[in-house]
Parts: structure tokens; C-alpha cells; sequence
């Protein structure tokens, strides 16, 4: 909307090209992002004092000065509070001095010369006025309560006086004259304001989703999990459950979308120096963290051991997930968060959550820094439910009184309350115990898993082997973390290979079809994949221990993979992909060509490796026999096919079409020695994890919902097995959610499997047994099963629940458990 007429210094007229205009108007408006930023945090400071001026303040407009036309005029509606806010601070001379001091300072201003003005103003037009008016309100809701669809400047300015001196002026029309840097800025809202008004008319959505520059991950994830959390606890499913879950689907990919878009760019830049970085390392927060879009990216650069820095994104993205089980019964919240592996590197991103320094309640910013024990009373209880619920022992860390509370999590785990006035829980790389003392980096990648420590006879403190816990603790609770790691090796991965061993064929067949079952099963005992090792020395079926060489192998593959490619990211600095493919292919003919220098690799350098990373794993008696070179014999043939799929989908590397076939087609699987070329790679790829529970239970629901409203059996039995298929994905990663198993039970039912949905439902009552909607939905398909007496049970214990029912509710228990007893 720019006009390309400009003046210069000697009154003549000249013609911009349209992309010097946009060039110097994104200029503009970058520099009016930070100030931006530097008004409201000037504006906070006097937040508190104009709440209590508020009230004793004169309400005649006309004994004071209008607001500075940047303040009302500017698209990035700077007053987001309330009338009588604004209207006290515009009487704040110093606020309104810092801001036109900052404006002057535009760099649009000094680069094209403080002459250079439209010659032809912007049409007066009550359109435009209205138009800017009806943003500006929709903007700031609380400034201006007219809506964006005001049609006449008129209704804005009978609710504000800043809106009335504002829609009553017509659009500014600097000239070179007479211009200054607020009227151009004023103009410039002007334009934009109507192009904005054009795409949102032509794109008939909400106002919420007009502008990316605004977009709020958090307080758009937050709203939806609000609103799914009051459908899933109501007693019958509302329709605005269908919605909710439908737009939590779109909000997960769309965030994972941006995720893999700038988390490709700042990995690729990662050795470039910080002047040619498309992103800049953020002032606010600590080094190697980079803010894109409203996401914060951590490289977490200050651990030096990549696999290390690795492991520590993993464990954030785990603990996250732990404790987003347990938001919907105590009260807490989680950002969005997920992590991406590219080029041998892994970036952690989450969404920028309200909170700062001054909003810490719970915990500590790291270690030698204050911890924080006295939470407020609410968020106190949320604490230590979640901490019963995963059997975390309370302590007193270093340096706190004995009358302070005790700590019932993770000193490291902060917690928040944050600026939206909700409880927000960050920092989760910690939160389970480690295994053994930490190294030189300070970071323990090894520790235990959410369901040993639960299932484990005594309460584990999770701050074992860190500097937080008390000198006079360390022994009894390094003591008990030894005896849970011992009950894992001598009971629980015994226990589980006997399991495994007394499977039928046909249950055994389903874990040759996919690693991920064996390893959910696997994590659902507590067991972690580094002790895969154990697992396969005390299986007897040779077709399952080689399902397990093969994951160990592609996964000690994998990281081989990683270390080359960071080595030659490091050596050639260049942000492109196509340099990189070359380096993957020599790395691949290595691993998987059949030649000596082949041979050599997996004798010396990859068994060594997996022995190393996988302990007992060539302990089999069969295994000694072999000798040297155990591991590329055990994998001759057919079976190394498995592993090369299963590697290239832990690498994410996307093959041309048919390469994979066409190697494998032989009755001796590779047999060239140089099996790969460049051509045989399309791209290197990436791999975004995180919120695929969350994202497979939305879209499963979506499909639920569709089957309810089919309109004949056919289309409805379709639609529940497709709701079943995303049900049983988000099991598979996340089998803690009573939400998801609750959905999952619904569909068997639906598709005639009865007895899988009573099982599920009495899972889902024991994940979390203070739920009344599960216990409900369970007493009730038992009672329709037939089963009266487990029925009653699950009446019963609806009815001692320490909680008040509604009458109807009450009514309904002392009427069944009669019925029934």
C-alpha cells in the first residue's frame, strides 16, 4: 500500500521499486517490535501505580493531553490494558518521551533521508478511519470495546477518548514540509490496518488468526486444552469437544511445521559465524537459545558432548510429557514442545511461554541459585499430587531451613505462575532420578524410567547425585536409587524376558512387524533401551533376539551416523544439504557394503560400539561361539535388510524411489561393495518428535465423532477403525493418558470388542482413580456386560471419593449400588 512516489532532497519526484518499499517498511516495523517490547516493559513498572490512580482519576478527557498518536495509532496495539490505564499512563510525560524518542531513532528515517515523503497523502476516507478504529479496538479489547466491525468511527468514539481522537482525525498525510516520524508512522498504520481489514473480509476468519506476527502458541494451546478439558470431564461428550480436538490437530502440525522450517536453518548455520545467522541468539534469554515466531530453539551449546546435549533435549521432551499426563487432575500446564533432529544435531523447541525471572514460585533457575520451597497453597497441592502420583520423595535441599516445606519434585523443575494467572511447570530434563553420578558435563543422561519408579517399593528423590541434595541425604538416597536399579536387573527384566519368552507366535509376530510395540512394551515394565542388552540374553527365541540385534545395531548405526555428520557439519560450515550427501553416502557403503574395508569397520569400530552402548548384548552362548566379527556374522543374509530400513528411519533419510527393494531382492541381501550413490538419496531429511500422542488422540477423535454421526453402519464402522488406528498410535506413544485410553475403550466397543473395553477402562480408572467420568463410563459397560458385582464397585468407589457430587449424581450412585448389591 505503499505509494512508490517519493520526494527526494531536491523536491524531485522518484520511483521506488516495490521491493525497496516492502524492504524499508519491514525495517520499520522490525524496529517498532523492539520498541515494542521497551514500552511495555516501561509500561508494566507503572501498571501497579495506574490501577490505584485509576480510580481517583479525573474522567474530564478534555483537562488532559489526547495520547500520542503512536500510542493509539501504531498496529501493534501497544495499549492492551483497560481505558482508564491508558488514560493514566498518557499522563506519564516520561513514557510518552521515551517513545518518541525511540521512533525518531526509526532506521527507515536515516536511510532514506527524513525528506523522503509520499507526494500523494492517503485518501481521507471514513472507510479508513473506520477501518483503523474497528482494529485498533479489536486489538485491544480493553482500550476500546467496539468491535472490528464497527461501521462508522462513531461507536469507537463514544467508548474511549483515545478512540475518538483517533477516528474522528482522518488519515495523516505527511508531507515534505511538514512531517514528522509519528505522522509517517501514522500513515503507515493507516495502510496497513486497511490491507489487513481487505485479507481478513476476503479470508472470512476470526480477527485471532489474521497476523502471524501475533500469533501466540501458548495462549492458543492453552484455550483449546481449557476447553478439552471441560468437554472430556463433563458427563456426556458436549459437541464443542469435536471442535476443540480438531483444532488441537491443526495446532500440533502447524507447530511442528515451524519447528522444522527455522530448526533447519538454525542447524544448518550452527558453525557459521553469529554475523551471518539468519537468527540471532535472543538478549533475553541464556546462550544458544534463538526465538523465532514466538518459539523458543535451545542447542543447549553449553554441554560440549553432543550426545550428551542430545540426550538432555530427550529428557526434557520426556519430562514434559510426564507431567502433561497429570495437568488434567492438578491443575498445571505445559508450552508446547518438541524436538527436531537434523544434520547429526538435535534442537529442543517449545513455545514461549508468560512467564519471567520475577514469576518463579517453585523451584530454582539452576544450580547454585536460590530454591524456591513455598509455593502458594494451590499450587503446593498440584505438587504433591503429581508427586504421589510418581512416587518422588520429598527433601530439603542444600541450604534450606528445617522449618521451610519440603521440596516434592526436582529442584531444577521451576515452577511458575505465570502472567495469564496459570500455573506453568518448565525446566523438565530432571525430573526422574538418575542412575549414577553425572560427568565432567554435569548432566547424567542415564536415568530411570516414570513406571519403575512408580512400581518401586520406596519413594526415589530425584535430585540424587546433584549438588541439590544435602550432603546428610546423599548416602541412604543413593542407597535406595542402587536397590531400584538392582530390582530392574534381577527381577523386572527377568520377569519380562519370561513373559516375552511364553508369548504365542502370533503375539511375537506382531513385534517383528514393528520395533516400536517391542519397545513400548518394553518401557510399559519400566525397562530403558539401554538395557536391551539384558533382554536379549534372556530370551530363548532366536526370532526375538534378532528383532533385538537388529534394533541395537541400527541404533549404535545411528549414532555413528550422527558423530560423521557433526564432524563434517563442523569441517565444512556451509548451510546447505546437498554438500552433506556425498559424506552420507561413503559413511553408508561403509556400514553396508560388502567389502573388507567393510568387514573391518564392523569388527573394530561398530561391535565394540554396541557392546559398549548395550551391555550383555553378545552374551548369548551362540554369540561367544562366533568370535570375532559375531556381529556382522549374526547379521549376514536376509537380516540385514531389517536393519538398513530400520536405520534409515531412525535417520530420517528419504531414499529415491524403489532403492530399498531393489537392494533387498537378492537371495543374499547387499552383496555390492558400494552400494549407495549420491543419486540414491533424495534428502538427508529430518525427524520432528514430541505431541504425537496429543496430535494422533485429536485426530482420533475427530474420527470418533464422525462415526457417531454417520449416517449408516458402513461409514460408521469405517470411521471408528480409523479412529481406533490414531487411537492405538497415540497408545503407543503416550499409554498414560486416561483421555486416550478412555477413546480407545470407546471405539472397541463400538467395533464389538467388549472385553478389550472393559480392560481399557479399568486401565484408564487406574491411571487416574479420582476420575468419576471414567469410573462412570466403566461401571456402566460393566453393568451392560452383565457384571453387576464389578459394577458396584466402581459405584462405590465414585461414592467415597473425597470430592461433593451433584444431587443428580448422588442419586444415580445410591440408586445403582441398591439396584445392584
Amino acid at each position: 500500500s505503499c505509494p512508490p512516489a517519493v520526494m527526494d532532497g531536491s523536491g524531485r519526484s522518484l520511483l521506488l521499486r516495490p521491493s525497496r518499499c516492502i524492504a524499508s517498511i519491514r525495517a520499520l516495523f522490525a524496529r517498532l517490535e523492539r520498541i515494542h517490547a521497551a514500552v511495555l516493559g516501561a509500561f508494566a513498572a507503572l501498571r501497579s501505580l495506574a490501577l490505584h490512580a485509576a480510580a481517583d482519576y479525573n474522567a474530564d478527557a478534555a483537562s488532559h493531553e489526547p495520547l500520542s498518536p503512536l500510542l493509539t495509532a501504531s498496529p501493534f496495539a501497544l495499549l492492551d490494558v483497560c481505558g482508564e490505564i491508558a488514560e493514566e499512563w498518557s499522563k506519564d510525560v516520561a513514557v510518552r518521551a521515551l517513545v518518541v524518542e525511540a521512533v525518531e531513532e526509526v532506521p527507515l528515517l536515516l536511510d532514506c533521508g527524513a525528506s523522503m515523503y509520499p507526494t500523494q497523502p492517503a485518501a481521507s476516507s471514513p472507510s479508513a478511519s473506520s477501518s483503523f478504529s474497528s482494529s485498533s479496538s479489536s486489538a485491544s479489547s480493553s482500550s476500546c470495546s467496539s468491535s472490528s466491525s464497527s461501521s462508522s468511527p462513531s461507536s469507537a468514539a463514544r467508548t474511549d477518548p483515545a478512540c475518538s481522537s483517533l477516528s474522528s482525525s482522518s488519515s495523516p498525510s505527511p508531507s515534505a514540509a511538514s512531517a514528522n516520524s509519528l505522522d509517517i508512522i501514522q500513515w503507515m498504520g493507516h495502510e496497513v490496518l486497511k490491507t489487513e481489514k481487505r485479507l481478513r473480509r476476503r479470508q472470512n476468519a476470526q480477527s485471532f488468526y489474521n497476523s502471524s506476527a501475533y500469533w501466540d502458541w501458548n495462549e492458543r494451546y492453552q484455550r483449546v486444552c481449557d476447553m478439552i478439558y471441560v468437554g472430556e470431564n463433563s458427563y456426556e461428550e458436549p459437541k464443542s469437544l469435536f471442535g476443540a480436538y480438531g483444532e488441537l490437530a491443526s495446532l500440533i502440525a502447524e507447530f511442528k511445521r515451524c519447528v522444522e522450517l527455522y530448526g533447519k536453518i538454525i542447524i544448518a548455520e550452527r558453525f557459521l559465524p553469529e554475523s551471518e545467522r539468519t537468527f540471532d541468539r535472543s538478549p533475553e534469554h541464556p546462550e544458544g537459545f534463538i526465538v523465532v515466531n514466538k518459539i523458543i530453539f535451545k542447542l543447549f551449546s553449553n554441554i560440549p558432548d553432543a550426545a550428551i546435549s542430545n540426550k538432555k533435549a530427550m529428557h526434557e521432551l520426556r519430562g514434559r510429557s510426564i507431567y502433561s499426563n497429570l495437568a488434567s487432575y492438578v491443575g498445571i500446564r505445559s508450552p508446547l514442545m518438541c524436538v527436531l533432529d537434523y544434520l547429526g544435531m538435535r534442537v529442543l523447541a517449545m513455545s514461549i511461554a508468560p512467564v519471567t525471572p520475577a514469576t518463579l514460585v517453585y523451584g530454582s533457575s539452576g544450580f547454585g541459585s536460590e530454591v524456591k520451597t513455598t509455593p502458594q497453597p494451590d499450587f503446593a497441592r498440584s505438587i504433591e499430587a503429581a508427586a504421589e502420583h510418581l512416587n518422588i520423595a520429598p527433601y530439603r535441599p542444600t541450604g534450606s531451613s528445617d522449618t521451610s516445606p519440603p521440596l516434592r519434585s526436582s529442584a531444577s523443575l521451576q515452577g511458575h505462575m505465570g502472567l495469564d494467572a496459570n500455573y506453568y511447570l518448565l525446566s523438565y530434563s530432571n525430573v526422574m532420578p538418575a542412575e549414577c553420578a553425572a560427568g565432567p558435563t554435569g548432566f547424567q543422561p542415564k536415568r530411570l524410567r516414570m513406571e519403575l519408579v512408580q512400581d518401586f517399593r520406596w519413594p526415589i528423590n530425584p535430585d540424587v547425585f546433584t549438588p541439590f541434595l544435602p550432603p546428610e541425604a546423599k548416602a541412604p538416597c543413593e542407597q535406595v536409587v542402587c536397590e531400584a536399579v538392582e530390582w530392574l536387573k534381577n527381577e523386572i527384566i527377568p520377569r519380562t524376558c519370561k513373559a516375552l519368552n511364553g508369548m504365542k507366535q502370533h503375539d511375537v509376530g506382531k513385534f517383528m512387524a514393528s520395533s516400536r510395540l517391542l519397545l513400548t512394551y518394553l518401557h510399559a515394565q519400566g525397562i530403558n533401551i539401554r538395557y536391551l542388552g539384558l533382554v536379549r540374553a534372556g530370551l530363548r527365541s532366536s526370532i526375538l533376539r534378532g528383532r533385538v540385534l537388529v534394533e541395537m545395531t541400527a541404533r549404535t548405526i545411528r549414532d555413528h551416523v550422527f558423530d560423521s555428520l557433526r564432524a563434517e557439519h563442523r569441517r565444512i560450515k556451509l548451510p546447505l544439504e546437498h554438500v552433506y550427501k556425498p559424506h552420507m553416502v561413503r559413511v553408508l557403503n561403509t556400514v553396508f557394503g560388502r567389502s573388507p574395508a567393510a568387514g573391518q569397520f564392523w569388527s573394530d569400530h561398530l561391535q565394540p560400539r554396541l557392546e559398549s552402548k548395550f551391555p550383555h548384548a553378545l552374551s548369548h552362548s551362540t554369540d561367544r561361539r562366533l568370535g570375532r566379527g559375531a556381529l556382522r556374522k549374526l547379521l549376514h543374509g536376509q537380516k540385514i535388510g531389517p536393519v538398513l530400513s530400520r536405520t534409515s528411519e531412525l535417520l530420517s533419510i528419504q531414499f529415491a524411489p524403489g532403492v530399498i527393494d531393489a537392494l533387498r531382492k537378492g537371495m543374499g541381501g547387499i552383496t555390492d561393495a558400494r552400494p549407495f550413490d549420491v543419486l540414491d538419496i533424495a534428502a538427508l531429511g529430518c525427524c520432528v518428535r514430541g505431541m504425537e500422542a496429543a496430535q494422533e488422540r485429536a485426530e482420533g477423535y475427530v474420527w470418533k465423532a464422525k462415526a457417531e454421526s454417520a449416517p449408516d453402519a458402513a461409514h460408521s464402522a469405517h470411521a471408528h477403525a480409523r479412529a481406533l488406528a490414531h487411537f492405538e498410535r497415540a497408545a503407543e506413544a503416550n499409554a498414560d493418558n486416561k483421555y486416550t485410553v478412555r477413546h480407545l475403550a470407546s471405539c472397541k466397543r463400538a467395533l464389538g470388542h467388549a472385553d478389550d473395553a472393559l480392560r481399557l477402562l479399568s486401565l484408564a480408572a487406574r491411571i487416574d482413580p479420582r476420575d468419576v467420568v471414567t469410573r462412570l463410563r466403566a461401571a456402566k459397560c460393566y453393568e451392560e456386560a452383565g457384571m453387576g458385582s464389578t459394577a458396584a464397585l466402581h459405584y462405590s468407589a465414585i461414592a467415597d471419593l473425597p470430592m461433593a457430587h451433584p444431587p443428580e449424581l448422588v442419586a444415580l450412585l445410591r440408586d445403582a449400588i441398591a439396584r445392584l448389591t
